[in-house]
């Protein structure tokens, strides 16, 4: 909110709000033990790992999440493998890669459940650059209008794994709410979201 203060955001968000789609990534011998959560108040009584000091901590926290910190990223792979944490939420577009990276004889990128929450990451430029907002809101808007920008992200290298979309038809959505975004961003129009439905 800070720095939507301080500079210009342009208030689309570049990946269409894909970093708020998060996956769970546990210990492989326990999938049949998270087949059988259906619901965010079974998944709450379990603990997830996270940074210390992301913001998805306090969204996580906000929303009657246990989270356990940490401020070395390997080591929440070590957590979980110790069962210190019970999954590590990741987005959709991380999880699988880096699971396999850690290798998946021990971790399953478990994308049966998602838990969403607004998340926005956009562009910022200086508060009197007006002709450079005005080139990027129109870029932006054209890429979202003709389905560019979604086509983009079906193809590059950061974003591709989270697609086809319909990998999660059957996924068990856990929707939370994220009170650290201005009422401008929860304003937006819904064609600038990402829509994973169950």
């Amino acid at each position: 909110m800070e720095r939507e203060q301080n500079l210009r955001p342009i208030r689309i968000p570049l990946n269409m709000g894909l970093l708020g789609y998060r996956l769970l990534v546990i210990r492989k011998d326990r999938i049949a033990e998270f087949d059988k959560i259906q619901t965010p108040e079974q998944l709450k009584r379990l603990t997830a790992c996270q940074g210390q000091h992301w913001p998805d901590s306090n969204i996580l926290e906000d929303n009657g999440y246990i989270v356990n910190r940490t401020i070395r990223f390997e080591l929440m792979w070590k957590m979980i493998e110790k069962q210190r944490c019970d999954y590590f939420p990741r987005a959709i577009s991380e999880g699988y890669g880096e699971a396999e990276f850690y290798g998946t004889d021990t971790y399953k990128a478990y994308d049966k459940i998602l838990v969403t929450y607004r998340f926005p990451m956009y562009f910022f430029v200086n508060l009197n650059n007006q002709v450079l907002a005005k080139r990027l809101e129109e870029g932006l808007e054209s890429m979202i209008e003709d389905r560019s920008l979604l086509k983009f992200m079906e193809r590059h290298p950061a974003t591709k794994a989270a697609f086809p979309l319909s990998q999660y038809k059957n996924s068990r959505i856990f929707v939370a709410e994220n009170q650290y975004i201005t009422k401008e961003t929860r304003d937006l129009p819904d064609r600038y979201w990402l829509k994973i439905t169950p």
